[in-house]
């Protein structure tokens, strides 16, 4: 089964200092979950059609008074940085995701920024899909883009949907994500993100359209990890989900996932069309 997998050692955030306090002591109100990806480049040969992926997060703040945004961990590829920013009134504060990740990383970086901010901030992202260009666009990439800083242009930015309001589920706790998609024009990429301090062992089920069949699979994610399964309904056991829809008369291509965690979790998934890179990405219920 193909898994992709980045763990954040403990002893890079311990380093951190500050950071520590945040892994000890429970998620308080206030706490942002951001889905990154910055510069990932689709692959070619695997009807990935040279994709361009990045992110836009964008912190607005509508009140009369300065309000303070911060980047205060990262679960997912190594080398982040934290930072600090302060929203001035009535203004946005747009930032790509190279800005959230803090360094360049030539292979792109993935991940989720755990993040803070003050009340009355709304805090927004967009996950940006687009097309790579060998040898990149020359000009440098705007926050607007997915870029930040000297970061290059690897292609031209699209557009994508918006995500907000997420949080991790508690140990136990059924965290359903629908909307997955068995048609093979299209790929599905399930995301599962472990955020504490040991190993978590999960299981998900995925149930076919007409609620006649349900494969089961069960996890064992590293402590602090990003983990991703690749074209879901090509793996065993899920190809059984994509056989039963096969058969429904007129066609069928919709599926869902059930999943619990003995750790908290954060579970969701991306739908990509193989023929333009379009993108729906299906949030946790």
């Amino acid at each position: 089964m193909c898994i992709t997998r980045f763990r954040t050692s403990n002893t890079f955030a311990i380093g951190l200092g500050s950071l520590m306090l945040a892994w000890v002591c429970p998620l308080i109100a206030g706490t942002v979950l951001i889905p990154i990806v910055a510069g990932v480049r689709g692959r070619p040969d695997v009807s990935q059609n040279d994709a361009s992926w990045l992110t836009e997060v964008r912190i607005t703040n509508r009140t009369d008074s300065p309000k303070q945004f911060s980047i205060r961990d990262w679960i997912g590829t190594p080398g982040w940085k934290a930072a600090t920013y302060v929203v001035a009134p009535h203004s946005t504060t747009s930032l790509g995701g190279s800005n959230v990740f803090g360094s360049f990383v030539s292979t792109g970086a993935v991940g989720l920024a755990i993040c803070t901010a003050d009340a009355e901030l709304l805090v927004q992202s967009a996950v940006l899909s687009g097309t790579w260009i060998l040898g990149g666009v020359q000009d440098t990439c705007p926050s607007y883009d997915g870029g930040g800083g000297s970061v290059p242009c690897w292609g031209w930015s699209g557009a994508g949907p918006i995500v907000d309001g997420l949080v991790f589920s508690s140990p136990g706790q059924e965290t359903y994500v629908p909307w997955l998609h068995t048609e093979q024009a299209r790929r599905t990429n399930l995301v599962l993100i472990n955020p504490d301090d040991v190993p978590a062992h999960v299981t998900v089920s995925v149930t076919s359209q007409d609620g006649s069949t349900t494969a089961t699979e069960s996890y064992g994610l590293s402590p602090r990890s990003y983990n991703q399964v690749n074209d879901l309904f090509l793996q065993e056991p899920w190809s059984a989900i994509y056989i039963a829809n096969s058969y429904i008369q007129g066609g069928g291509a919709a599926a869902s996932a059930t999943i619990r965690s003995d750790t908290r979790l954060l579970a969701m998934a991306y739908v990509i069309s193989n023929y333009n890179n379009s993108l729906t990405i299906s949030l946790p219920r």
